[in-house]
């Protein structure tokens, strides 16, 4: 480009490049809301949605496909209101795994959202642990006890009970109660341990029943020292330590 004014003038050059084209979920403000995450294998999917066009040129005039795919399984048209939500319900009916379920404008994907079909597992028991305190220094010993008991009260004799990588094994007594220990501990990749407060969950579970597990977690801070150093150098070749 020549830019000029009586005897004086410049020359610049700048680059042009063409206008990328949009992949399709580029062309829309999209979500897809659902009630659940993980639904029955006979169940209903209801979904909620939005779909708004980024420019004018992608604005879905009045006979627009919109419509929402599960997996390869199933396709319903859905209907936009004037602000461009809608919603839908889908009904299933032995679905096992999980799928997919796609938001497409004229067939091609705008949004996705993956789902989960399970059978729900009711907890057969109503299982509690707890420790002493929350804070421990490493190395201390954490005290654990735990109850257990069915669903209308009463206690479970002889129930097992695992946890802290394998350092509680117990059994429930008549009333239902066990007690056990763990040390308190850092994982560390190299075994050195710096001074920041480590938070973690320890896991429990029910060991001695058949095709049914059941967890329940505590949680503890660990603190790998009770005295942090501040440091100084002192000259090249020293470096002093503090308490603080």
């Amino acid at each position: 480009m020549l830019v000029g004014g009586g005897a004086n003038a410049f020359v610049y050059r700048t680059e042009a490049y063409e206008e990328k084209e949009l992949e399709p979920n580029q062309k829309y403000f999209s979500y897809l809301y659902t009630d659940r995450s993980t639904y029955l294998p006979t169940d209903r999917i209801n979904v909620f949605g939005a779909l708004t066009a980024r420019r004018e040129e992608f604005l879905i005039r009045p006979g627009g496909r919109v419509t929402l795919k599960l997996g390869d399984i199933m396709e319903v048209p859905v209907r936009l209101d004037r602000y461009g939500c809608f919603e839908a319900s889908l009904e299933i009916d032995g679905m096992y795994g999980g799928t997919e379920l796609t938001l497409c404008v004229g067939g091609e994907v705008i949004f996705t959202k993956y789902i989960s079909f399970e059978e729900y597992d009711r907890e057969k028991y109503d299982f509690n642990a707890t420790t002493d305190r929350l804070v421990y220094h490493i190395g201390e010993e954490v005290a654990v006890n735990a109850s257990v008991s069915t669903l209308d009260g009463s206690p479970v004799d002889g129930m097992g009970i695992n946890g802290a990588g394998g350092q509680v094994d117990v059994t429930t007594d008549k009333n239902g109660m066990a007690s056990g220990s763990f040390t308190a501990d850092v994982w560390t990749y190299d075994g050195y341990y710096n001074w920041t407060p480590n938070s973690d969950y320890n896991w429990f579970q029910l060991t001695n029943r058949d095709e049914y597990l059941q967890e329940v977690s505590t949680q503890t801070v660990v603190l790998p020292s009770t005295v942090m150093l501040e440091y100084e150098i002192i000259d090249e070749g020293t470096v002093g330590f503090k308490p603080d």
